[in-house]
């Protein structure tokens, strides 16, 4: 049975861009006939579209809009990774509200879409129809998300704290005790403020550090998978594995035989 399925999204080029050094590098100033879409993986991507400046950090995406200039406005740090996929909406559509600089409920869910799309892409599975709605999925998770750091002041100074000491220490034995001891306020405070600002509990936070860590050694290494779990702060391959199957969808080794196959530039 054929069942027509419209794309009305077009995908082009996409890939992984991971920073090798620092200094001497950032993202070129042009002015391109398509969208781009940046999810930030790691680090802080600095840019601008026309006069508006933009400081992206890990987590949080990025579009671009066809026809304006954009650059970078600082140099590339040696932690910096991000997502980057360029899109056009030739055929008229409902259309999808968009925030520029957003912070995704699920940001992994929309790296794994990403991730996907350069699968398919490479393996030569992908089609219009599949790459166009890959698109749309992805701009679809975008257009839920909050503008990034809708709060400000004092709440989103505590976040920021949090998920900074996060970023620097998941792969330890730590806990969310730990994280509101470190910061000296109350765990219950912290809990609620950090769900409020980024849409998920500080567990989520530190198994998204974990899970996302394993997943970049899973795709761009050949190490045991034991040892990137211990690595990563799971307490045993066992916890691993159930908590990356219940995030994922998918084993350890599973993922790594799908996502073989990822264009990654670098410099």
């Amino acid at each position: 049975m054929f069942i027509p399925t419209p794309a009305p999204f077009v995908g082009y080029h996409a890939g992984l861009f991971v920073s090798r050094r620092d200094g001497g590098q950032r993202h070129a100033e042009r002015t391109i006939d398509s969208h781009e879409l940046i999810v930030v993986r790691s680090g802080v991507l600095g840019m601008h579209e026309d006069d508006e400046r933009i400081e992206v950090s890990a987590g949080e995406a990025l579009v671009l809009t066809a026809g304006h200039r954009h650059g970078g406005t600082a140099d590339y740090g040696h932690d910096l990774s991000f997502h980057w996929l360029h899109f056009c909406c030739p055929t008229p559509h409902d259309g999808l509200e968009l925030p520029r600089h957003s912070r995704p409920r699920r940001p992994d869910l929309l790296m794994e879409l990403m991730a996907r799309y350069q699968d398919d892409r490479i393996s030569g599975a992908a089609t219009p129809a599949t790459s166009g709605l890959l698109v749309h999925l992805m701009l679809a998770e975008l257009a839920a998300a909050p503008p990034a750091r809708a709060v400000g002041g004092a709440t989103a100074h505590l976040v920021g704290r949090a998920e900074a000491w996060i970023g620097h220490h998941y792969h330890e034995a730590v806990s969310t005790s730990d994280v509101a001891r470190v910061l000296d306020c109350n765990p219950d405070h912290l809990g609620r403020a950090f769900r409020m600002v980024t849409g998920r509990t500080l567990v989520q936070a530190l198994h998204a550090n974990r899970l996302s860590e394993a997943r970049r050694r899973l795709i761009e290494t050949s190490e045991d998978i034991a040892a990137i779990a211990r690595d990563c702060g799971f307490g045993d391959l066992a916890h691993f594995r159930r908590i990356f199957r219940r995030t994922t969808g998918t084993a350890p080794g599973a993922f790594r035989a799908l996502h073989a196959r990822t264009n990654v530039n670098t410099f």
